[in-house]
C-alpha cells in the first residue's frame, strides 16, 4: 500500500482530515505537541506537524480526493499521484507518544541546555539525543554522568 500528499488550503488540514474520514478514506494528519508556558503554568498545545499537507491512502480513486472540500491539489509524479511508501508513514507513527503526537527532537547533540523542572532543575549539560525509550539523554556538566529526561524538560541554555 502506498500514501498520497494532499495540499490543503491554509489552516484547513483538520477539516480535510474529517472530509476524508466521512468519505471512508485513510487520512494521516501528524501532530506535534509544544510545551508553552500561560501565566506562570506549563501547557502543551497540538501543532500540525507538516502544514498544508495531509497524507492519503486512498488507492485508484483520487479524483474523488482531488474534490475533497479543502484539498487544492494532490503532489504528483508526471500525470500520477506521488506516492510514499507505507514506511514513511510508519516510521513517523513510531515516533508517537501517549497523545498520539510525532516527538521530535528540539535540539542538536552538543546543544548546552537547561533542566527545567525536577531534582535537577536549573542543571547545565550537554544534549546527547533522544534514548529508545523516547527519553532526552543530557550529560550533565556539574556532576559528568549521562541523565535521561522526559521529554518537554529541557530548554536551551
Amino acid at each position: 500500500m502506498s500514501w498520497a500528499v494532499a495540499v490543503t488550503k491554509l489552516n484547513c488540514e483538520r477539516l480535510v482530515e474529517d472530509q476524508l474520514i466521512r468519505q471512508g478514506f485513510e487520512p494521516y494528519l501528524p501532530r506535534s505537541r509544544e510545551r508553552i508556558v500561560v501565566a506562570g503554568q506549563v501547557r502543551f498545545r497540538e501543532r500540525i506537524l507538516f502544514g498544508r499537507y495531509i497524507f492519503v491512502r486512498a488507492i485508484g480513486v483520487w479524483h474523488i480526493v482531488k474534490r475533497t472540500f479543502g484539498i487544492v491539489n494532490i503532489l504528483q509524479s508526471g500525470d500520477k499521484p506521488a506516492l510514499l511508501q507505507d514506511s514513511v508513514i510508519d516510521e513517523l507513527r513510531s515516533r508517537h507518544d501517549v497523545h498520539g503526537c510525532v516527538e521530535l527532537p528540539k535540539f542538536q547533540v552538543g546543544q548546552s541546555v537547561r533542566v527545567l523542572e525536577g531534582p535537577f532543575k536549573g542543571s547545565l549539560g550537554l544534549y546527547q539525543g533522544m534514548t529508545s525509550k523516547q527519553r532526552e539523554s543530557v550529560l550533565l556538566a556539574s556532576l559528568g554522568w549521562k541523565a535521561e529526561f522526559v521529554i518537554g524538560n529541557l530548554e536551551a541554555a
